[in-house]
């Protein structure tokens, strides 16, 4: 017998297929259940669904562990976040469905904004379509969030998905991740040591089994990744080649080659924010050893997140925190390099990138002032995006790579860390949001040909291939050579 919710699965595909009229915000089967879905309040011809569970809770014996799916028959009201006032960024709103739990870094007041609501139980994801026009089968691009890794959720304004859902034809997916000391524990003992990015891969296969209801398609799946989000791209590229699923990957302002105060990856035998962590909890330091992480199961979220040691002092380590990705050999490896060489990595179409000032952000929050440090930051975005494409160009890959020249008016700051992100995700009617926004689905929507179509050249590191885009905030793109930009790179290691 068929159970009910395959029956909510079939019937929900049925009525897509069937030709019958596509009810904006109607109810959709997933293998987490009924979705009640809503009109986006800006784009009412936006079907959005906020806080679909894909991970079971992953608090106490499932803290620090790698994530369970989550399966339900029953119905679910995805229709609303809870909103958060965040000073710093000019008055925004951030919108928010239930965020892991974070600890802000030091810095000035509101720089680093906590979500108001947080829980354990977090692994929510969140989809916008438009399956009323349009293909009947649209691609797909499931975005990770950035944030160094420490702080981030899928639901903030600046990654809301309904502007780009409706204005290009494409469904997008934006889950929640652990975060923090809860996603990336460094602690001894554990096989599977990063968690967080267990997370993301869940959420790539939870969206391959469930995005044909929401009128996706599941064989042409982008990850797209910010910041933290684009090195764990990258990263998802080398640790998942024999089961990819996605087609395509667009990694912004990361990669696994970050190099710098923004090398992200910590060794695996790297326990030292652990063993401080655990004694602040009373677990026991070194000494205890792996019989912390069950000591530390026991404690709540509350005293975990008062026990994240917080660095002092000046600098990027300050932003970066003591828990990040660590080399596990499964998820994160020691030799990207070697791997890029020998072609070990997804060898899927790449669109990947960085802007042209990155490192003023984190001077400014870091109160770096050495000049050679900053050149440092804008080296380890822009030259391991070089990296990256030069190691998918040298095995005929499909790869374009791009670098954000755009200065916002009444500005002076320019293309900051991030800042084409919120193109993307901008209103994408004029200037400089439809250039961006178009681009990336575009990409989306054919990875391999789509933005030769348009004409962008395939990158190659001794060609004019660079795509620039919105220099002098023209909202256009121009091709110039790669050395325009690298000049302060170090030798190339591919």
């Amino acid at each position: 017998m068929l159970s009910l919710l395959l029956l909510q699965g079939l019937f929900s595909s049925l009525v897509h297929c069937s030709g019958q009229p596509w009810v904006v915000g109607q109810a959709v089967g997933t293998t987490s259940g009924l979705a009640k879905g809503r009109k986006s309040p800006t784009y009412p011809e936006v079907s959005e669904y906020l806080g679909i569970r894909f991970g079971q809770d992953t608090s106490a014996q499932n803290r620090f562990m790698p994530p369970k799916p989550y399966s339900g028959t029953g119905t679910m009201n995805a229709t609303s976040f809870h909103i958060l006032h965040i000073p710093y960024f000019d008055q925004a709103q951030c919108d928010l469905s239930r965020a892991c739990p974070q600890v802000a870094p030091p810095g000035p007041p509101g720089a680093f904004p906590i979500p108001a609501v947080t829980s354990e139980d977090c692994l929510f994801i969140n989809v916008w379509s438009k399956p009323q026009s349009g293909e009947t089968r649209k691609a797909v691009v499931l975005y990770i969030f950035g944030g160094a890794f420490i702080g981030g959720d899928a639901s903030a304004s600046i990654s809301n998905g309904a502007g780009l859902a409706n204005n290009e034809d494409v469904i997008v997916v934006a889950p929640n991740y652990r975060v923090n000391v809860f996603g990336f524990p460094s602690a001894p003992g554990l096989t599977q040591k990063n968690p967080g990015l267990l997370d993301q891969r869940l959420a790539v296969e939870w969206t391959k089994k469930n995005i044909a209801a929401f009128g996706g398609d599941p064989d042409r799946i982008t990850i797209y990744g910010g910041s933290a989000g684009g090195s764990s791209v990258d990263y998802y590229a080398y640790a998942w080649t024999k089961d990819p699923i996605v087609n395509g990957l667009i990694a912004s302002s990361g990669t696994a080659m970050m190099t710098g105060p923004f090398s992200l990856t910590r060794p695996g035998d790297s326990n030292d924010g652990w063993y401080k962590l655990s004694a602040s909890l009373g677990c026991g330091g070194a000494e205890a050893g792996e019989r912390t992480i069950a000591c530390a199961q026991t404690k709540s979220m509350k005293e975990i997140q008062a026990a994240i040691p917080i660095p002092s002092g000046t600098g990027v380590s300050m932003i970066t925190g003591m828990f990040g990705p660590m080399v596990d050999n499964q998820t994160i490896f020691s030799d990207y390099y070697e791997r890029a060489k020998a072609g070990n990595f997804i060898q899927r179409p790449m669109l990947v990138g960085s802007n042209h000032n990155e490192s003023l952000l984190f001077t400014t929050l870091g109160n770096i002032t050495d000049p050679k440090a900053a050149t440092s930051l804008e080296n380890g975005f822009n030259c391991g995006a070089a990296e990256a494409a030069k190691a998918r160009s040298l095995l005929d890959v499909p790869v374009w790579r791009y670098h954000f020249a755009n200065n916002p008016p009444n500005s002076t700051l320019g293309a900051l860390h991030g800042m084409d992100v919120m193109y993307v995700f901008g209103d994408g009617v004029e200037g400089v949001s439809k250039l961006l926004q178009s681009s990336w689905a575009t990409f989306v929507r054919d990875p391999k040909k789509g933005l030769s179509k348009i004409g962008w050249p395939k990158y190659d590191p001794k060609g004019n291939t660079l795509v620039r885009l919105a220099y002098n905030s023209v909202p256009v793109a121009d091709f110039v050579p790669a050395t325009m930009y690298d000049g302060t790179c170090p030798t190339s290691q591919i």
